[in-house]
Order: structure tokens, then sequence, then C-alpha cells
């Protein structure tokens, strides 16, 4: 008897017990949480199409220069119907400063490639064919491109101050010329709400349902 409610306690735990994972986490609303850089991506990788600073090149693609990138992240808003708020605090992905080329895993979009995506390095993030690719974990975005995306940092020591730190869909960081029109993937800081998902309440009702019926057993047999 000891052994089954034991069991049914087990069962019950696995609802609120279990180990936090690190990697994408999605939040509903457009939103996903990297819970091991405590960031929280926008999962629409194409948010400036159609925005003044998308159209300012004279090509409706998405893509804009890096100061107009800076203030695209800095004016946009989320509706997040799940929580009923509005999300304004966003912000281009930090560069790993200084570092050229593949394997600069330590900035946002660095995190993302290699550590998140487990992408390949030379292969596109939108391929499904690339070694090893999470592509559960790319699937939590949309409209993901094979092409350049802005980080908010600038290239330091710039003397004509023409450079920011760009990352391309196949793994690599350089350095591009601020108005070379390139895409734009939103982040904020922390975490939002999460929306409880049915499976661990399912299971803790099912858990404390079955220590229910054994009390009630044990009951009857006395």
């Amino acid at each position: 008897m000891r052994l089954l409610t034991f069991s049914a306690t087990l069962l019950a735990c696995t609802a609120i017990c279990q180990p936090a994972r690190a990697e994408l986490i999605p939040r509903g609303g457009g939103l996903i949480y990297d819970n091991s850089l405590n960031i929280t991506w926008l999962a629409n990788a194409l948010p400036g199409l159609g925005s003044w600073q998308d159209g300012a090149d004279g090509q409706a693609w998405g893509d804009m220069s890096w100061e107009l990138a800076l203030d695209f992240a800095a004016g946009y808003t989320l509706s997040d119907d799940v929580r009923g708020t509005l999300w304004s605090d966003w912000r281009l992905p930090k560069a790993q400063l200084g570092c050229s080329g593949y394997r600069c895993s330590q900035g946002e979009l660095g995190h993302l490639f290699y550590e998140d995506f487990r992408a390949t390095p030379g292969w596109s993030w939108t391929s499904p064919f690339a070694p090893g690719i999470r592509l559960d974990q790319v699937a939590l975005f949309s409209n993901l491109q094979n092409a350049p995306y802005w980080t908010q940092d600038a290239v330091t020591p710039d003397p004509v101050h023409n450079l920011a730190w760009a990352f391309m869909s196949d793994g690599r960081q350089y350095a591009n010329t601020r108005i070379s029109p390139s895409y734009v993937l939103l982040v904020r800081d922390g975490d939002v709400a999460a929306v409880p998902e049915p499976q661990p309440a399912l299971l803790l009702l099912a858990g404390l349902a079955l220590l229910a019926a054994l009390k009630n057993r044990r009951r009857t047999q006395a």
C-alpha cells in the first residue's frame, strides 16, 4: 500500500518537479523564451516587413540599414493576446564583440544558431538538411531568412564609423557596412508569464485522484 501511495505521489510530482532544460520554450502570443540566456525572442523573424524603415530604401522586403533597424526595434510594440498586454521593450540582439567568422557563439544570435538550433557552420538555419540541426527549435520561428541579421553593436574601433556587427544565417558573424540592408530579429530581456500546459495539469489531477482512491480503499478495508 505504501508503494502505491509513493507511486501516486511521484506521478503527481512529475507535473511540477520536472527540471528545466536549456532550450527554447514557446510561451504563446508570438514569444519564445531562452531559459539559458534569460531572454525572450519575437517569433516573427520578419517584423520589419511593411514598416516605414523597410521602405526607406525603396525595396519593401523587410530589411533595412543598421540605424533604421535600431530605430525600428526601439519603436516596435507587440500585442500579446495570450496575456492581454503590450510588449514594447524590444532591442536588437547583442553581438560577440570582436569576434569575426564562424563559431562566434557568445552573442545572442550565435547562441541561437549554435546552441539552440544546433546548426552547422556553413549551412543555413533555414535548411532542413543541415547536419544535426534541431528542426523543432527552428520551427518555433516564422519567416526566418537565409540572409544577414543586424545586431545592436557597432564595430569598434572604426575610424570612419560605418561598420556594425551582423550575423549571417550560415553561422558567420562579420562587420557589415551600416547602410547595407539586413534583416531584424527582435529580442527582449527576461521572461513572460508562462501559459500552463494541459498535460502536466492532467497528470497532477490523475495523481491526486489516485491518492483519494487509495485512501477510500483503506477505509473500506478497515
